[in-house]
């Protein structure tokens, strides 16, 4: 969430984020003890949501509240269903690019070369890999569609809930399950993607896993790992490359 409001900031725009989970539970220390969480989006700039030029709404689920504001306060629109991943970012800068009026700044520029080098470097060890994933809709989506831009083959995906987006996957079908239907249909797999409580079936199976998703109570550092944008592409092929190579070589 803080690489987004940095990258909308960039273009000249001031981005009001609804919850701002980036300054609340993001990890920091406050002078003074409190039960609950500090920071977050204000009352005041709740208020001012209905003055904004534009709402960027991130994943489907987040379309029913973009059309409400635009019901109330005539505040067009764009939802943007992944942020990772090359072609998804060059759709959201570019949006930006159309609603600032700013071109692209000089420094995602330079992250876009380094993402397509990294790409180039990275490939060799994705493609044809076959992946099972357990996530919520919002984020299988954009996982399976980041992960076939690599080359990766899906072998199962399984999700909690229905979703209009599920039908669109370019996959053979999608589960809606539970972690039981993984480990059920990830046998033979080169690698698991669902949240900490896949490790033991990652270590059953003899199959690497890569967390994401909520919760993930297990690694050191996870909040404050970026996965969208250019620089958090990269990270996340680099992260799932090792993990490949690493598998590759046992």
């Amino acid at each position: 969430m803080q690489e987004i409001k940095e990258i909308v900031s960039a273009f000249g725009l001031k981005p009001i984020v609804i919850p701002d989970l980036s300054t609340s539970i993001d990890g920091h220390l406050d002078d003074s003890y409190s039960g609950i969480t500090s920071g977050g989006t204000s009352r005041e700039q709740l208020c001012q949501a209905g003055q904004s030029i534009f709402t960027l709404a991130f994943g489907e689920s987040m379309r029913g509240a973009a059309e409400k504001l635009q019901q109330r306060s005539q505040i067009p629109y764009e939802v943007f269903q992944e942020l990772t991943g090359l072609e998804a970012i060059d759709e959201f800068l570019q949006a930006l690019i159309d609603i600032s009026g700013n071109p692209a700044p000089e420094k995602y520029v330079q992250q876009r070369r380094q993402l397509q080098d990294a790409m180039l470097d990275t490939h060799f060890y994705f493609g044809r890999k076959q992946i099972s994933l357990a996530l919520e809709p919002d984020f299988l989506w954009a996982m399976v569609k980041f992960l076939k831009s690599m080359g990766c083959n899906i072998q199962a995906a399984v999700t909690t809930t229905k979703s209009p987006l599920l039908s669109q996957l370019d996959i053979d079908s999608v589960t809606i399950g539970d972690l039981e239907d993984l480990e059920t249909l990830a046998v033979g797999s080169d690698l698991l993607i669902t949240n900490s409580h896949g490790a033991s079936i990652s270590k059953r199976l003899g199959i690497p896993l890569y967390r994401q998703g909520i919760p993930i109570f297990d690694r050191l550092g996870n909040g404050q790992s970026c996965k969208v944008g250019y620089r958090g592409t990269m990270q996340t092929l680099f992260e799932i490359g090792n993990l490949l190579l690493e598998h590759e070589a046992h």
